[in-house]
């Protein structure tokens, strides 16, 4: 387990972009409706961050499937996202508890494409 999973009731995260074509979608069963749904409703000041990490051959989204869907449906070219480490990755993927993230908004967000 990550010592920051351990440790901190929340884990700071730096928001980034990814490029939609960086992104790996691990749900394949997305509901058509909800992300219809989601795109029509899309606020940029309201919209939570997707979660995911790098694969080395991509992001793979671990949370927020149809979110990026939606972002994408809207003709969006980057998705906002918050990265998860491996250890990360694996503390929540292995358990049935959560982490609890706070995103911030740096001045320079790093776009990845």
């Amino acid at each position: 387990m990550c010592e920051n999973c351990q440790n901190s009731s929340a884990v700071e995260k730096e928001m980034v972009m990814i490029h939609k074509d960086k992104l790996i979608f691990g749900n394949t069963k997305t509901d058509k409706w909800l992300v219809k749904e989601i795109a029509e409703r899309y606020d940029p000041e309201q919209f939570t961050p997707i979660s995911c990490y790098w694969t080395g051959e991509g992001f793979i989204i671990t949370d927020g499937n149809h979110r990026a869907q939606a972002l994408i449906q809207r003709g969006e070219e980057l998705v906002p996202a918050f990265l998860l480490t491996s250890e990360e990755f694996q503390f929540v993927a292995c358990s049935d508890r959560v982490i609890d993230v706070k995103v911030f908004v740096p001045e320079f967000v790093r776009a990845y494409r």
